[in-house]
């Protein structure tokens, strides 16, 4: 299974769709491909609170976002990781 590595863009960090996501580091992802992993990564952060009542929701999804997260295929070394599984790059 391919594993991909989602990185945040730093100069699009602050922009409202971060609000949405519990997490802004970056992350591996093992997923069939660069959607998949964008998806996984997406239903791992995903933080549906807005700051108040009646706020415009942005597209609350910063992990599919090319322009937001970078995301490259990269080699397995070691243990393969698990189909599905989301980790973050400490």
């Amino acid at each position: 299974m391919p594993k991909f590595k989602l990185t945040p863009i730093p100069e699009n960090i602050d922009r409202p769709e971060w609000r949405y996501s519990r997490e802004v580091r970056p992350v591996y992802v093992s997923a069939a491909n660069e959607a998949e992993a964008r998806e996984l990564a997406t239903l791992e952060f995903i933080n549906m609170a807005r700051s108040s009542p009646g706020e415009a929701l942005p597209d609350g999804r910063p992990w599919e976002h090319p322009d937001l997260v970078a995301c490259r295929e990269i080699l397995e070394i070691g243990d393969p990781m698990p189909n599905g599984m989301v980790y973050i790059d400490k």
